[in-house]
């Protein structure tokens, strides 16, 4: 049993450098857990040497160029060939504005790993707007339904049970997680109505540090314009079968919708709660299923998809671009 909780402890840890996927785009980070590789080619994925997507630039701004940091997670990094923070740039540029847009996005970031490369390294570079889309990775991680021992390191679960404190305690009890999603995953969509266990949960949980998160990012921008990407999915309470298939569920919620967009809708209030930021709603471009079929899963969008929230996002930071000029 020693030694399956520490083979576990040194595969699994999340400060152990087994703990990322070696030999790809990413590679261990002390503070941030990974990070993507600097220059890295292979593929659709080019990054820049300060370990973006996209072309190297220096953090230094040209005059007379307005410069854009979008700080998000896979949904601003899919499809990698031409994601909307590419697309935003090419729109703007269009328009006749000299603008630079830097994609300092990384698959799997939440809002704690967001922050700490905003505060630690992002913000030291020249830039004039900042876009920030993060927040699913939150949402699927830190809910009612959680694992525990990632609620607790994130200080969303301050008195844990008892089966909870096994669980946080021993990594290789973890290992029945994984027991569990396999046969989440297994199972069918649920489309059956909030339980009373199920309100109370959502009635006691918060997303309380996703939103403090935001806040300081907000702070560290120092004034400069930050614009909010609202949280639009695939989850739908009318949803089709086809789109059923195409979904993917935090674990632990049961493949449940009604859990699930219960939870998005908690995000989606916090997110109207953080000041100092313009929020970029996007719900509006996928109001049915034909809208609907741009998203490859639950959150991520093919590249029709990626063009329209590039024109979207562009339609919104414009003014501010026209009013630097």
């Amino acid at each position: 049993m020693g030694a399956l909780e520490g083979g576990a402890r040194l595969l699994a840890s999340r400060d152990s450098r087994w703990n990322v996927f070696i030999g790809g785009s990413r590679e261990f980070d002390p503070v941030r857990g990974q990070r993507l590789k600097r220059g890295y080619v292979s593929g659709e994925i080019h990054t820049s040497a300060l370990g973006t997507l996209g072309r190297d630039f220096t953090p230094a701004r040209a005059p007379g160029v307005f410069r854009i940091v979008v700080l998000g997670d896979s949904c601003a990094f899919m499809p990698p060939a031409r994601p909307w923070p590419l697309v935003l740039e090419e729109r703007l540029r269009a328009s006749g504005h000299a603008v630079e847009v830097v994609n300092a996005s990384c698959p799997g970031y939440d809002s704690f790993q967001a922050r700490a490369w905003y505060e630690d390294e992002v913000s030291t570079w020249d830039h004039d707007a900042l876009v920030v889309s993060v927040g699913w990775n939150d949402l699927a991680q830190y809910n009612p339904w959680g694992l525990a021992y990632k609620l607790r390191e994130r200080g969303y679960l301050p008195e844990p049970s008892l089966l909870q404190r096994a669980l946080i305690s021993s990594y290789f009890l973890r290992s029945l997680y994984v027991v569990e999603g396999s046969l989440e995953r297994r199972g069918a969509v649920s489309r059956a109505p909030l339980t009373d266990d199920d309100r109370a949960r959502l009635a006691a949980f918060t997303p309380v540090r996703y939103e403090e998160n935001l806040a300081a990012i907000v702070r560290r921008a120092g004034g400069r314009p930050v614009f909010l990407i609202g949280l639009a999915g695939l989850i739908k309470k009318d949803a089709t079968e086809a789109e059923e298939g195409r979904m993917d569920f935090p674990r632990g919620m049961g493949k449940s919708i009604e859990r699930f967009v219960a939870t998005r809708d908690l995000y989606r209030a916090a997110q109207g709660r953080v000041g100092g930021v313009r929020l970029v709603d996007l719900a509006p471009l996928f109001p049915d299923e034909e809208s609907r079929r741009v998203f490859t899963d639950r959150v991520h969008f093919d590249a029709r998809g990626a063009e329209q929230v590039g024109q979207r996002v562009a339609e919104a930071v414009a003014p501010v671009v026209t009013s630097t000029r």
